[in-house]
């Protein structure tokens, strides 16, 4: 049997692909191998089997009259047509009457001023809106407003996909695969085409710069503090608002490419600072409002890298114990038959260190080898001055990689670092001379007033790390923050409150105000304490206030790059770094646990465990471990490098060393605070 036997109904029918309803009006008339021709029924005139030819054919077909109308073309306009099953149809199609169904599809009349379209939703959308000169305005405004709200959802689709493309990193050529255009065309909204390169970039990404703009200019309205760069570019963890050339500021929510340019942070009106700048905000308009602000300073990352990069230079005996930590866990590694005596040998992992995190562990796995004779002459008691000397540094290094961390917590480890060489054994007393200088002319730089108002309104430090007068000029700064806050303030009051507080006495001193639930949080420590306005007023400011613009981490692997990073489009950038996704803080605490054991009390198994890798903000840096500087290299340019940042917010003498707390006892006092803290991050997951 052939196919001209189904045509015709002579014989039963077979399995194949099914005909269409256009071999309905054909006989097959001839087949010669694999090609056939068929006759109409109506005319008798042979065609080939084509199926746009035959549905052409039928619609001219002298003799076949044309399917006649659903709808009778005299009814008013005001008569409802009769409901069909299948989709539901859009408004539109009140203004609309089916005028004629052929093979190509369905025609429709507007019932107004009675011309026909075809059966395609824009088209009638815009032959109301826009052509028809009969229908009433109050209609076409109701066309616009669904037409716009059609354009909103396809736009929120668009949208949507287009920054999970860049916060990804995805590839923009996945827009033109047509397995992912397939298994998504399903997602898009009715009446939406599918999503292109061309358009992504041309109207997509336009509209969400703009929108990230109008973000950016409310929330210079309404922030407390700003970040600015004396470059194009910027890194941040949260509020920061970017400096370009043109005066113009910009807001990221993560880490852009680079920051060569000197950092400087700001907070909008009064910091107690002498340095004003005037910021126009997302706008080159003259007219633009300008925002206020005051310099206070430059990154607390960068300083702490300049603290580290000092005591590495000033105190040779730390880059001693960083050699033979490498020297001891390289050999092991190579000649796994050293640790025949190690109760824990078939846990160990040990790999050459490279960023700062790794060259902590490794130094902490050191140590644990030293046991077993593995270390050559005194390098034992190299690595243990040199593990004590690092741990504040590497604490800092944790909270500098945290989000909600204070000036004042970095502050106080500041103290403690500072503290723990002056009280070192086996260091010459010309080295420590020569690191508390630097140190002090850092800290006259740099340091600021709000720093030691937030290391005594931070519940998490408490005041730990300030000496007496430390703590009397964090006092004095606390009553001018507030008064500025509050002209008609009453210092008596205040300061009253202020003593309940750093006292632990009065409304402070039950110990329920002090678990660790209220103190891990300065904002909920401080909103149970509403009833002290002025006093809390102050410790929201100087606690909210971000006192980074990177991660110690992330300024020692850009010291670590050979090469300079690679640029990325400044509207791609911006989008993928405002919307990010937020840090893992219990995370971050986590893969710094061995680093920060400042006790050496882990397991021993957890000390030679994998070193988890920490994940760097997409688009940062273009470095490649096995391409870049070692880490003692890098410190050296650290420190030999002046970065034009001794522009600092205060004047010389304002914050000195005798502000700080440098004694064992202050020294231990922070240490346990700092630690406390990183162990309820880790936990509270």
């Amino acid at each position: 049997m052939d196919a001209a036997d189904d045509v015709d109904g002579k014989a039963p029918s077979r399995l194949g692909r099914k005909r269409g309803p256009v071999y309905e009006h054909f006989t097959l008339a001839s087949e010669r191998g694999n090609i056939k021709r068929f006759k109409c029924k109506h005319c008798e005139k042979e065609t080939s089997q084509n199926r746009k030819r035959m549905e052409s054919h039928l619609e001219e077909c002298p003799v076949l009259q044309p399917t006649p109308s659903r709808e009778p073309p005299s009814l008013p306009p005001s008569t409802e047509t009769t409901l069909q099953p299948g989709r539901k149809r859009g408004a539109i199609y009140e203004h609309f009457v089916l005028s004629a169904e052929t093979l190509k599809g369905k025609r429709f009349k507007c019932v107004h001023c009675k011309k026909e379209t075809s059966q395609n939703r824009s088209r009638m959308e815009h032959h109301i809106a826009s052509e028809c000169t009969v229908v009433d305005a109050a209609a076409k405004a109701a066309v616009h407003r669904a037409a716009e709200s059609n354009d909103i959802v396809t736009s929120a689709y668009s949208d949507k996909m287009v920054l999970a493309l860049i916060t990804e990193d995805v590839p923009w050529t996945l827009l033109e695969n047509p397995f992912y255009t397939a298994a998504l065309g399903s997602l898009q909204p009715p009446g939406a085409g599918p999503l292109t390169v061309a358009a992504a970039r041309s109207i997509v990404l336009p509209r969400l710069q703009s929108a990230l703009h109008d973000a950016m200019r409310r929330f210079a309205d309404t922030a407390q503090f700003l970040t600015l760069v004396l470059d194009t570019r910027v890194d941040q963890y949260t509020n920061v608002v970017l400096l370009n050339e043109d005066a113009t500021a910009y807001q990221l929510e993560r880490m852009a490419p680079s920051m060569d340019g000197a950092t400087i942070l700001a907070t909008v009106q009064s910091y107690l600072s002498p340095h004003h700048a005037v910021v126009n905000v997302c706008s080159n308009d003259s007219s633009a409002k300008a925002s206020y602000v005051t310099l206070t300073g430059t990154c607390m990352g960068r300083v702490s890298v300049r603290h580290l990069a000092a005591l590495v230079q000033h105190v040779p005996s730390v880059a001693a114990a960083f050699d033979a930590a490498a020297r001891v866990t390289a050999a092991v590694a190579s000649r796994p038959e050293l640790l025949h005596a190690w109760t824990h040998a078939k846990h160990t992992v040990i790999a050459a260190p490279r960023s700062w995190l790794e060259h902590a562990i490794v130094l902490k796995q050191a140590m644990r080898l030293a046991p077993n004779e593995l270390l050559q002459g005194g390098d034992g008691s190299l690595l243990r001055v040199a593990d004590a000397l690092l741990a504040p540094h590497v604490v800092l290094s944790a909270l500098s990689a945290i989000p909600g961390v204070s000036s004042g917590m970095l502050a106080a480890t500041f103290a403690w670092s500072l503290g723990a060489v002056l009280h070192a054994v086996g260091i010459a007393d010309d080295a420590k001379a020569a690191y508390a200088s630097a140190f002090g002319n850092e800290l006259e730089t740099f340091g600021e007033l709000h720093w030691m108002a937030a290391m005594v309104l931070d519940p998490r430090v408490h005041g730990a790390g300030l000496s007496p007068k430390g703590r009397r000029v964090a006092e004095a700064a606390i009553v001018a923050l507030a008064s500025s806050l509050y002209p008609s303030l009453e210092p008596a009051k205040l300061l009253a409150g202020l003593h309940a507080y750093t006292t632990k006495s009065g409304d402070f001193g039950a110990a329920l105000h002090w678990d660790a639930f209220y103190v891990q949080s300065p904002r909920l420590f401080w909103d149970r304490f509403s009833d002290f306005a002025e006093l809390s007023a102050v410790a929201h400011l100087v606690c909210s206030y971000t006192p980074l613009t990177a991660s110690i981490e992330t300024y020692l692997r850009r010291a670590q790059a050979n090469a300079p990073c690679i640029e990325t489009d400044a509207c791609i950038a911006s989008l993928r770094f405002a919307h990010a996704r937020p840090v893992d803080a219990a995370a971050v605490a986590a893969a710094y646990a061995v680093a920060t054991d400042v006790a050496n009390a882990l397991p021993s198994h957890m000390v030679f465990s994998p070193i988890t890798e920490l994940e760097m903000p997409r688009n940062d840096e273009r470095w490649s471990k096995n391409d870049g500087r070692p880490l003692l290299e890098a410190l050296g340019a650290v420190a030999s490098t002046c970065d034009g940042t001794a522009r600092g917010g205060t004047q010389a003498g304002r914050f000195s060393i005798d502000c700080l707390d440098t004694s064992v006892a202050g020294c231990a006092t922070v240490r346990v605070a700092m630690t406390t803290y990183l162990d309820l991050v880790k936990t509270a997951r």
